[in-house]
């Protein structure tokens, strides 16, 4: 109930002293899927011209995570997340700063974006400095992923930066990631606009004064690119990751042949008479976004584990889905997925249907080379023995009842073959790594129902 009350107080002085309807968004959802409910309250406030505020908050009873000390005495069997929480300024037209939890956003808006995927709830603390000009754009932005754990984390962060150009209907982009340990902010790659890989080396492959010791600036650097062509009827996207590649077999081919650690994903937007048809696909090889050192937390994925339990009460271990805890592409490395979708808009309903289709093999975001010594020479994609094969159909219908209130029914049926499982294996080493259980089969047939209200 303090919790209510807190989001109350919170609330109460933007609606005394602001313009509500000009300034002020206020939202209210529930979501029930009949096994598990959430309420969510989402407060945005934009003074059109140099400054806005964002809060959004839930409340769950999922069991996902548990508010130990008082969710079954007082919250009814319900935990609290705060999704995000930030505040920007406009410096001007063309550029703006945020500052506080936010969940980050790719530059590519699919469910198979590649360096930021759109299935966590939970946004980071993070600073994003953001330039968009006519025909230039840039960003440089800092996320802390692990401070202080009491897990035994390491303390992380992540740097990102992009840069691109904007010619007519088209946007061309580079994107730029960096990861660290054992600290949570590098200013050298947040301040500097070259990419990453640049700062990095000069940091510590030099003769010279400045030189750092190597095992301090031994970051995972990533890069990439994006190609984006947008009109009134028709959408189309082309993005590439680059974790490592074997430039080897071009310039030393007698040499070691690492793996190339690359994923992919394209997508196609058409406007008919009759709605809007997508296509979407995207891929992983094999080892990308893992660790490459057993004490080297710097995968690409939000925590350095999957497993979380509460040290100080609660000795019950959980484990996260690795699909929410990539930071990237959703279904992560050793994986190939399809999705066809279609939309149709009217005044009153909202008709989304989707299917999608999926091959996993095993996926070992913590553990360096599956377990195994080192990796398997060349590059591999699903070429395990046993491989999971998912499908799933999504339908979701928005009926708008009145301006301020929407009613929104879906389902969603899914199949999984060989379902995959964390599980224990023994390699060169013990290892936990995702991996494809044969005979494994499941379906689940899913009803839910939100209902949306905006307060004001």
């Amino acid at each position: 109930m303090k919790k209510i009350i807190t989001i109350f107080l919170i609330l109460l002085p933007f609606a005394i002293f602001a313009k509500i309807e000009e300034y002020t968004d206020v939202s209210l959802y529930f979501k029930t899927n009949f096994n598990a409910n959430e309420i969510n309250l989402s407060l945005s406030f934009n003074d059109q011209k140099y400054f806005w505020i964002n809060l959004d908050a839930s409340l769950n009873n999922d069991e996902k995570y548990i508010y130990e000390p008082w969710q079954d005495v007082t919250m009814f069997g319900y935990y609290y997340l705060l999704k995000e929480g930030y505040i920007g300024v406009n410096l001007n037209k063309k550029t703006t700063i945020t500052v506080g939890q936010i969940i980050p956003k790719d530059e590519i808006d699919s469910k198979y974006s590649l360096f930021f995927n759109n299935q966590t709830e939970i946004g980071k603390y993070s600073v994003n400095f953001d330039y968009e000009g006519e025909k230039f754009f840039y960003k440089s932005n800092w996320m802390l992923l692990n401070k202080d754990s009491a897990l035994e984390y390491q303390d992380r962060g992540l740097n990102y930066k992009t840069y691109g150009i904007t010619l007519g209907n088209f946007k061309i982009g580079l994107q730029d990631i960096i990861i660290y340990n054992d600290r949570v902010f590098d200013p050298y790659y947040f301040l500097n606009p070259f990419p990453s890989t640049m700062i990095q080396e000069i940091r510590y492959t030099y003769s010279a004064p400045w030189v750092q010791k190597e095992e301090i600036v031994d970051d995972n650097s990533m890069i990439g690119m994006f190609i984006e062509y947008n009109n009134e009827k028709s959408s189309y996207y082309l993005q590439l990751f680059i974790d490592d590649l074997n430039l080897n077999r071009i310039f030393n081919p007698e040499s070691y042949q690492n793996p190339d650690k690359i994923a992919w994903s394209l997508g196609i937007k058409q406007a008919t008479k009759y709605g809007i048809f997508g296509f979407y696909h995207a891929g992983a090889t094999k080892y990308t976004n893992q660790r490459t050192g057993s004490g080297k937390q710097t995968e690409y994925t939000y925590y350095p584990s999957l497993e979380y339990y509460y040290p100080e009460d609660n000795p019950e271990t959980k484990i996260l889905d690795y699909k929410e805890n990539y930071i990237g592409y959703i279904y992560g490395e050793n994986t190939v997925s399809f999705l066809i979708d279609y939309l149709n808009q009217s005044d009153k309903i909202d008709n989304y249907v989707s299917l999608e289709y999926a091959i996993s093999g095993e996926k070992s975001p913590h553990e360096p080379w599956n377990g195994y010594k080192t990796y398997e020479p060349g590059t591999h994609l699903l070429n395990d023995d046993i491989l999971e094969h998912f499908i799933e159909l999504n339908w979701e219908l928005t009926l708008k009842l009145t301006d301020n209130l929407k009613l929104t029914p879906n389902i969603i049926i899914n199949h999984y073959t060989n379902k995959i499982e964390f599980v224990e294996v023994e390699r060169y080493k013990e290892a936990k790594i995702w991996q494809p259980v044969e005979d494994n089969n499941e379906t689940n047939f899913q009803i839910g129902i939100k209902f949306e209200v905006d307060l004001f």
